[in-house]
């Protein structure tokens, strides 16, 4: 379905972790575009920063996930903020 944000990030997270960064940064913004609240696109936008080393944009994007995270359901996002923070790659 293509009005349904999570899909977008759930295949981004398949692009990042094969190192296809343009495809999972573009469908990343698409679930953002969206649903400005969707923390899982904000914290695939921001590990996927992390992995092409560009820290700044990792960081602002996981901040933004984890600021809208109010239930702590995705823990995953503060670990890598807080190795983004230290200039780490999340893996």
């Amino acid at each position: 379905d293509s009005k349904v944000a999570e899909f977008y990030s759930s295949r981004g997270d398949i692009y990042s972790a094969q190192k296809q960064y343009d495809l999972a940064l573009a469908d990343y913004r698409k679930a953002i575009a969206l649903d400005a609240n969707t923390v899982s696109a904000y914290c695939g936008l921001g590990i996927t920063f992390t992995r092409m080393n560009d820290f700044p944009s990792a960081i602002a994007n996981l901040e933004k996930s984890v600021g809208l995270d109010k239930g702590s359901n995705y823990p995953r996002c503060k670990t890598a903020l807080d190795n983004a923070r230290k200039g780490i790659a999340t893996p």
